[in-house]
């Protein structure tokens, strides 16, 4: 199924979600590194602006991937894989953002908890389950994948 979302045959949502991954991973990478490395607030902070524009790409990608879920006819397995890739991938903006809005208050007060931190850890296993499901519907099901050109 070719993704209706692309520009020059490239579908978009695979191109940008690697930010909000990208983001997310490292925020979480940032807090262990405040955690376990050094207690240097900068890392806090830097958790902070990734998980912020993580979320904010995570919008971003969201609408091309919303745009190819539309194109997916019929209710068999593919369907399903899709649904389940949309939910935890929701579940992720929430969980990220609940992680976020704890943190805003902690910036002010240059204070840090624990909560925020679990909550990025668990983040990023729905990313890898939702990524999972993303990557069997592509590999799998060939989903905007598109056949190349006979020379």
């Amino acid at each position: 199924m070719k993704s209706s979302a692309s520009i020059a045959g490239h579908p978009l949502h695979p191109i940008l979600v690697a930010f909000p991954i990208g983001l997310w991973t490292f925020a979480f990478v940032a807090d262990l590194a405040y955690l376990f490395l050094s207690s240097n607030y900068a890392w806090k902070e830097t958790a902070f602006f990734c998980i912020g524009g993580g979320l904010v790409g995570a919008v971003i990608a969201a609408a091309p991937g919303l745009v190819d879920y539309a194109g997916i006819t019929g209710k068999g397995r593919l369907k399903r894989i899709a649904v389940a890739h949309l939910l935890l991938n929701v579940g992720a903006l929430a969980i990220f953002g609940t992680s976020f809005g704890l943190r805003w208050g902690e910036q002010a007060t240059r204070t840090a908890s624990l909560l925020p931190v679990v909550m990025a850890g668990l983040g990023v296993l729905f990313v890898v389950a939702a990524g999972w499901y993303g990557g069997e519907m592509v590999y799998k099901y060939k989903m905007a994948v598109s056949e190349p050109d006979k020379e």
